[in-house]
């Protein structure tokens, strides 16, 4: 496998009109892993990258290890999958499910594989991953018998979404003859530890039984403009739900990283000025010192390239009628 680099340096419109003979090729153009240093209003992405580390799986009474392929899928509350939702690489066509390669006789495997998830916002809330576990026979080539399966959800109750870590997941056992057609069986299952600390009144006769000495490995890193992992930030964004809250979420906004504030930033400015709109001697002190950190925030050099962002914040989006006072 030869190949060749070439340093592009500049901004994208720029490099196409200088080179064009590259752009002119059938040329995929893949996002950074992350967010870029300047992101202006109307710029929306929700993508989840999704990495398959590692599995602890039993012999299960066999003479030598297995062969185990996992195989995933995006499904919804109802139990429908999400079509064309998981990506292997950009300029390829998205698919539906995905299957692990298989590596052979191994119970302890390490795929380290990545994938990406472009999960449409308003799917994210009662969706979840599950991730099924075969054993691919070397004998019969077509056989791949199921006997365990994974799941996680990839929003909170609380609304903030899975956090960009590594997750470790219970493995339930299971067979072909375990339906999967009713994903309330095992939705109201524990999918991790945390989980299961959270979940006091398990019923004794659970529809499927975790594997303790088996676990499997995911890890997570979201890039969105419009889902937070901050608990306070989604507290401020949806303060209609909890008008009682709201000089406490008021205080607390100075305790988010300044990090997860410039990404919101035109949605951070919208509330306070609707909050100071909505009663502005109770909130018009409190959102004039949010203001003002805010500002402040923007002096701070890692975040010099958001100032553009409130300058046509300024001139584009600002509508607070109040703000005078």
């Amino acid at each position: 496998l030869i190949i060749s680099l070439q340093l592009l340096r500049g901004e994208l419109e720029q490099i196409r009109r200088e080179n064009q003979a590259v752009f002119n090729r059938a040329l995929a153009l893949t996002r950074k892993l992350g967010f870029p240093d300047v992101i202006l209003p109307g710029d929306i992405r929700n993508d989840l990258y999704l990495t398959l580390e590692r599995g602890e799986f039993e012999r299960g009474g066999k003479s030598v290890q297995k062969n185990i392929e996992v195989t995933l899928w995006v499904l919804y509350a109802d139990g429908d999958t999400l079509k064309d939702c998981i990506s292997l690489g950009t300029g390829e066509p998205n698919t539906s499910e995905y299957r692990s390669f298989v590596l052979y006789h191994n119970n302890s495997p390490r795929w380290s594989e990545m994938v990406k998830l472009p999960i449409p916002i308003d799917r994210f809330r009662g969706s979840h991953l599950r991730f099924e576990f075969r054993h691919c026979s070397t004998k019969d080539k077509g056989e791949k018998k199921l006997f365990g399966f994974a799941f996680t959800p990839l929003m909170r109750e609380d609304g903030t979404t899975l956090s960009d870590e590594i997750h470790e997941l219970y493995v339930y056992k299971c067979d072909e003859n375990a339906t999967f057609s009713n994903q309330g069986l095992y939705l109201s299952l524990p999918c991790c530890k945390e989980d299961f600390n959270s979940c006091p009144n398990l019923p004794a006769n659970l529809p499927f039984q975790r594997s303790p000495k088996e676990t499997f490995w995911v890890a997570t890193i979201l890039c969105s403009t419009k889902l937070t992992q901050n608990v306070d930030l989604l507290a401020l964004l949806n303060w209609k739900a909890h008008p009682d809250r709201v000089l406490d979420i008021l205080g607390r906004l100075r305790q988010i990283s300044g990090e997860e504030i410039v990404k919101f930033l035109r949605d951070v400015l919208d509330t306070l000025f609707c909050l100071l709109d909505d009663n502005t001697d109770k909130y018009g002190p409190l959102v004039f010192q949010c203001l003002v950190f805010i500002i402040n925030l923007l002096r701070d050099s890692r975040f010099y390239h958001f100032r553009p962002v409130i300058d046509s914040y300024i001139q584009n989006h600002f509508a607070g009628a109040l703000a005078y006072k």
